[in-house]
């Protein structure tokens, strides 16, 4: 891995693990203003706080793309990453909970982070070890990566009425 690109990767770890907590409450604290539920968790169902993970990724990932250089230009790499964070936290909460029957809060946390370090680590290892692929490729994934970010704000509006998108404390789903 070329340092500068470890760089790139470390301060994305720092950023979203940092950006995740405040990202959290951020809803609560605008006021419950819909353009910050737009990009904030509106409650606490697993997949708004796969939201928390999501945001400071795609913020990462742009600023990479644009004053990353050769680091930021691996589009199917970070969306490899980001699907990989985005399905740990879902499969571990519900692995979890389910195995133990009980929600620790410690773990929770401990699962953002891990989820986040695990984008990260994967995104370095794809860029390391693989191609860069064709213009179209990495023009695919950055559509794709686009796309996720428009599912999850209209998943905040209209979410589908599926466990993953439920408030386990109010029943509710979404805004």
């Amino acid at each position: 891995m070329e340092n500068g690109c470890r760089k790139w990767w470390i301060g994305g770890f720092l950023f979203t693990a940092a950006a995740g907590t405040p990202l959290h409450f951020a809803y609560e604290w605008s006021g419950k203003n819909p353009v910050v539920g737009a990009v904030s968790a509106v409650n606490e169902s697993t997949w708004e706080h796969m939201k928390l993970l999501f945001v400071p990724l795609l913020l990462t990932a742009l600023a990479a793309s644009v004053f990353g250089g050769r680091c930021g230009g691996r589009w199917t790499a970070k969306l490899a990453g980001a699907v990989a964070g985005l399905l740990l936290i879902p499969l571990l909460y519900y692995g979890y909970t389910g195995a133990l029957g009980v929600h620790i809060m410690w773990v929770d946390v401990a699962i953002f982070f891990a989820a986040a370090a695990a984008a990260f680590l994967l995104e370095a290892h794809l860029t390391a070890h693989l191609p860069l692929g064709s213009g179209a490729a990495q023009g695919v994934a950055a559509a794709l990566f686009a796309a996720l970010a428009v599912l999850f704000v209209w998943f905040t509006f209209s979410p589908p009425h599926l466990p993953l998108f439920q408030d386990p404390i109010t029943l509710a789903y979404g805004l």
